[in-house]
């Protein structure tokens, strides 16, 4: 396929190809964005970077699955008659169908080999040097430079948290993208949709996608989130797009406008914040105990839009109330669409002292002192 000179769209997307229990899942997002790249003809530009293993050591840990599942499920069945233990025969099994994941990943491996990132479609490809965050950011400078005019995207794929996806941290992603912004950032990962993570990410790019919640391992939907017919909406109308495509896939995800959740949002938190932590806390614990959580275990996260919601339900004196009104009007603003009310969370100890948030909403959280959501 030959790219042309100003391709439409310029996807850098860094995965993690050994991450445990979903290669296969997260090299299937690898192959639609291969039919993405072929349907679009030279309009999309997609250079993928990030850990995977050689094309040997998977096809030799397959094999090492194969023969440990074999021989536990033969030692199983041979000892059936001793109570308890049968259940290495059903362990065998389950050991030697893990090998699935490293066969595909010793399949695809030809596009993985070597020191260099996978490039669809042709022309140069950037170096692949340093660690991941170095990477990252190799591959969207080179895009940049390579297509100045072709609007750009990050997609970040693997096992996620509140802190990293894979071996790269939210705190590198935003240093890579420091001073090398970009149109959309896409969190294909699990628990992206935390304040923490947004607050990092949103003064480098218009527009991020996110779910709080587990994102299933079969990913999102590349093919059609870069169907051609999506590539000329703009930037907010294909962020708007983007959710609904994912919702059929997803259990929650929301797309955010980057600079009104870092001019607007945060503020009015900011603002909130140092009220609420002299407010009482036994309205704030009602608040609280009435919002929701997107964790079916007791946790420290608790939804923001419903937490700001419930303050309107407690007893705030009224320059209080007017600044919780202020802080919801700030987050509908910076909500483009959403597939449910589960959209952002927060989280009440670890943001404490988390210095990407602003200090009245740590002031807060301080004062508040809860370690878990009241449920009481």
């Amino acid at each position: 396929m030959k790219i042309s000179q100003a391709p439409k769209f310029a996807v850098s997307t860094f995965i993690d190809a050994k991450a445990h229990s979903i290669q296969a899942q997260v090299l299937g997002g690898v192959d639609q964005f291969v039919k993405a790249s072929k349907a679009n003809d030279g309009d999309l530009v997609v250079r993928l970077d990030g850990p995977r293993s050689p094309r040997a050591l998977q096809f030799a840990t397959a094999a090492g699955f194969v023969t440990a599942g074999a021989g536990l499920a033969a030692a199983g069945w041979a000892l059936a008659s001793y109570p308890g233990l049968a259940a290495g025969g059903l362990l065998g099994l389950y050991v030697a169908s893990q090998a699935e994941d490293h066969l595909r990943q010793a399949l695809k491996a030809p596009e993985w080999k070597g020191n260099q990132p996978h490039q669809l479609g042709s022309g140069p490809l950037p170096q692949s040097q340093g660690q991941p965050a170095e990477k990252l950011k190799q591959l969207i400078q080179s895009n940049l430079k390579d297509f100045p005019s072709s609007r750009q995207v990050v997609s970040l794929a693997g096992h996620g948290n509140h802190e990293q996806v894979g071996p790269l941290t939210y705190q590198e992603t935003a240093k890579a993208l420091q001073g090398n912004p970009v149109e959309q950032v896409i969190l294909d990962t699990c628990l992206g949709g935390q304040l923490e993570v947004l607050a990092r990410l949103a003064p480098w790019s218009q527009f991020m996608i996110a779910s709080p919640q587990p994102i299933p391992a079969l990913g999102l939907p590349f093919e059609k989130m870069f169907a051609p017919e999506q590539l000329d909406k703009n930037p907010r109308q294909l962020a708007h797009s983007w959710v609904e495509q994912g919702s059929k896939i997803t259990p929650s995800l929301a797309a955010w406008d980057s600079g009104q959740f870092q001019n607007a949002l945060l503020p009015a938190l900011d603002q909130l914040g140092a009220k609420l932590a002299g407010e009482d806390r036994a309205e704030i614990r009602k608040a609280l105990r009435r919002s929701d959580s997107p964790d079916w275990l007791p946790s420290g996260r608790v939804d923001l839009g419903s937490f700001l919601k419930n303050l309107d339900q407690v007893k705030l004196s009224p320059e209080n109330q007017q600044l919780a009104q202020n802080a919801r009007e700030a987050f509908q603003s910076s909500l483009v669409n959403q597939q449910n009310d589960k959209t952002l969370t927060f989280h009440l100890k670890r943001e404490r002292t988390d210095e990407s948030l602003p200090q009245g909403w740590r002031d807060f959280l301080k004062a508040a002192d809860f370690r878990l959501k009241p449920w009481i």
